[in-house]
């Protein structure tokens, strides 16, 4: 198998580099703020991806999930809910759970600001310049949670030369009616306005049916603007603001298995015998319907669902970024606000039954403040010095059912009734520096100290009003009729600090070769279970990262071939993931253990000739735990880590057929990835593990002289690869597993302006 995978790796590099990366898409240096400062991504001694505005609109990318799968070691989920939900990962560190009580392990960023929540990191790609995923720990320069990674959005800044107008507007599958538009206009010689707006609309692709919904509907309106002021060189001050309100469905998802042999153990008095085991019900002991296992299809494209088609969302938020020369040194400033509401419902075994149906109302607000200091060390080095503060406010509402025997679509339930308030006050002190110790070889330096509390409170009522009848006593389970507090309302909090540094060498090795070394750690805070299964709140310990790092960055025959190149190894500690219990069939996060993961990523771009352009990207994963929790049960050492394909390929190719001075370009463009076998749980069980599979995008763009009008047919998933994006399997203690169903194929048109 390994040697299968190293020969295609092969190939696929070896067409992107037969000839020789990026001339006819993306001439002469791309340039990047990876480090918080422009520079040209050859000179950045990070395993970066950087992803331009025409690349994202060509790869028909219309959200930070669909931008990044074309990154090596990069994947992701949106989880029941889909929408703006990101479960990022990179290098096989993130968080699949979507709990406030639990922070992202990769960081999002949009324009220098944090985004907190997983339920709001997938954002809209509305007038971006460009996207940056920056591999392995990044906290000696960036604000909080990047132990994986960071995903940095830099949206389209206003410029004071001149007005511009672009606009496109898509038709397409599934009654598919998208429009967007952006403005440039200069307010005098000092401020520039550019103000954007977009919407999106599209039925899903799984119809109800028994009510006739379709899930997976998306229904966003959103809008953005940017003030500049700028009255000298030495001086800008950018006041942002954007909004999203979405109006779509959850995603797609179905019954994937039942059990009907799950069931509990039953205590009885040891003189009748001691506890037995009664087949047939779930946790909280109601026999199943009759009839769950029914509710499934060959036809991937029918649901259901007894939950609303309900996934509303109000996405948004304002920021100030002020930059100035003091003389010699710059001092940046960052302030942000930001909020988000979401009310969503999920269902958790994908029936017509309200076995396992979820409600949930989440209302987030942050605030944030960032002061950076920057200059140079003589003439032979640079150093950045900062702080970070962060606070965030926020409540969950959820209501789970665990337990019914009700006739389909009838609401009749026990309900698990939870709510959670969470405040996080967050500071730290980063910095890092690059000094040349020869005309060739540089060293850097970098720490981050930080310092987070958490206080949380919860509450959690089982309520068996519905009168719903269980085989366990009233002392487990409420008698049908009436509630009773599970955890009356309980308050935690702690405080977790941690000291992380960075160091590393660079080596120019020739004019455009670049090698270096790095050594970094990372960090993510702590906290407190979400989910509470017992009359305790219970904590977990704080992750670290420790990461190592080579790699290698080369340009070649004057910049028509570009390989970049990284070998990495991390050392994961106290991983938190998320457990299923089944004593409560509620999941719970943990510690789950220790592991190391190794690995690669190999990026080519070649221009083969003036019309054809390629580009490449292998990663690879070696992924293990070294040690295991005793608060995890149902892994061992050789269980896959959750969200960590060995393998992940990307193919990109773009051909220009000049039409005439009049009639301008044709171009056909390609799009190929792929991901091999992975698991979206952490006990890998087999209907929560995806084989590997592969898309495949083609696009066809007429692009008449200087590009000021464009049409585009376009195809994603042409093949129509059935893949699941999300899955749990619960057979053993909740007698059900659902998955949801990736987008099928998909077709649209296409047309742009832009003057």
């Amino acid at each position: 198998m390994l040697a299968r995978h190293t020969i295609l790796a092969s190939l696929l590099l070896g067409s992107a580099s037969a000839a020789l990366a990026q001339a006819p898409v993306d001439e002469g240096e791309i340039i990047v703020t990876a480090q918080r400062r422009q520079q040209n991504i050859q000179e950045v001694p990070i395993s970066v991806t950087a992803i331009s505005a025409d690349t994202l609109r060509a790869r028909s990318a219309n959200n930070v999930s669909d931008a990044v799968q074309f990154a090596p070691n990069v994947s992701v989920t949106a989880g029941p809910n889909g929408g703006d939900d990101g479960g990022f990962f990179i290098r096989g560190v993130g968080q699949l759970d979507n709990s406030i009580a639990v922070d992202p392990g990769v960081g999002v960023y949009v324009d220098d600001v944090y985004i907190a929540r997983l339920q709001a990191s997938s954002v809209e790609l509305l007038d971006l310049a460009r996207i940056e995923v920056l591999r392995g720990p990044q906290g000696t320069l960036f604000g909080r949670n990047t132990i994986g990674g960071a995903i940095s959005l830099v949206t389209a800044q206003p410029s004071l030369e001149a007005i511009g107008v672009q606009a496109r507007a898509i038709y397409g599958s599934r009654d598919r009616i998208d429009a967007a538009a952006a403005i440039n206009v200069p307010l005098g010689d000092t401020v520039a306005l550019r103000a954007s707006a977009s919407t999106r609309n599209q039925r899903g692709w799984g119809r109800n049916v028994y009510t006739g919904d379709t899930f997976g509907d998306i229904e966003d309106l959103s809008g953005r603007f940017k003030l500049l002021f700028q009255p000298n060189e030495t001086f800008s001050a950018t006041l942002s603001g954007d909004y999203l309100r979405g109006r779509g469905s959850p995603s797609h998802q179905v019954l994937l298995g039942f059990n009907p042999a799950a069931g509990i153990t039953v205590p009885r008095p040891p003189f009748l015998g001691g506890p037995f085991f009664r087949p047939g019900v779930g946790p909280t002991g109601v026999p199943f319907p009759v009839g769950v296992g029914a509710d499934r299809s060959t036809d991937r494209s029918l649901n259901f669902a007894s939950t609303p088609a309900i996934n509303d969302v109000d996405n948004g938020g304002v920021s100030l970024n002020i930059t100035g020369d003091l003389g010699g040194v710059t001092l940046k400033s960052i302030s942000a606000w930001r909020r988000y509401v979401e009310t969503t419902f999920n269902d958790f075994d994908g029936t017509g039954f309200v076995l396992y149906d979820n409600a949930s109302r989440l209302r987030q607000q942050q605030l944030s403040q960032e002061l950076q200091l920057s200059g140079s060390i003589g003439s032979r080095g640079e150093f950045l010095v900062g702080a970070f503060y962060f606070t965030e406010d926020a409540f969950n509402a959820v209501d789970l059912c665990v337990g019914s025997n009700a006739p389909r679509l009838v609401d009749r339930c026990i309900r698990s009734r939870n709510q959670i308030w969470l405040d996080v006050s967050s500071f730290a002190g980063f910095g890092q520096a690059s000094y040349d110790i020869t005309d060739a070889i540089s060293l850097v330096l970098g720490a981050r100290w930080t310092t987070e509390t958490k206080r949380q409170a919860n509450t959690s009522v089982l309520d068996n009003r519905d009168g719903i009848m269980s085989v366990l006593p009233p002392v487990a389970i409420p008698a049908p009729g009436t509630a009773r507090d599970a955890l009356p309302f309980t308050q935690v909090e702690q405080t977790f600090t941690a000291f992380t540094p960075r160091v590393g060498v660079n080596v120019q090795l020739a004019p455009r070769v670049l090698a270096y070394a790095s050594y970094a750690e990372g960090f993510k805070s702590g906290g407190f279970n979400g989910r509470p299964s017992s009359a305790a709140i219970i904590g977990y310990d704080p992750e670290t990262v420790q990461s190592y790092e080579l790699g290698l960055k080369t340009e070649f025959f004057d910049r028509l071939l570009r390989i970049n190149a990284s070998v990495f190894q991390s050392d994961y500690t106290n991983q938190q993931l998320l457990v299923f219990t089944a004593i409560s069939g509620l999941f719970e996060t943990r510690n789950a253990g220790d592991s190391r993961i190794r690995g690669f990523e190999v990026e080519a771009d070649a221009n083969i000739s003036e019309r054809l352009a390629l580009r490449a990207a292998v990663g690879h994963l070696d992924a293990g735990y070294r040690t295991l929790s005793p608060q995890v049960a149902g892994i061992t050492l050789d269980t896959p880590l959750p969200l960590t394909p060995r393998w992940t390929y990307s193919l990109s190719g773009e051909y220009r057929q000049p039409l005439g001075d009049r009639l301008g370009q044709l171009r056909l463009r390609a799009d190929w990835q792929y991901r091999s076998r992975l698991s979206y749980q952490l006990e890998a069980d087999p209907l929560e593990v995806q084989p590997g599979y592969g898309l495949l995008n083609l696009r066809a763009t007429w692009a008449l002289p200087d590009d000021r009008w464009q049409i585009a047919v376009f195809g994603t998933n042409v093949t129509d690869t059935e893949y699941l994006t999300n899955a749990q399997d619960t057979l053993a203690g909740n007698g059900t597993a659902f998955g949801g169903i990736g987008r099928p194929a998909e077709w649209g048109i296409e047309v742009g302006v832009k003057f």
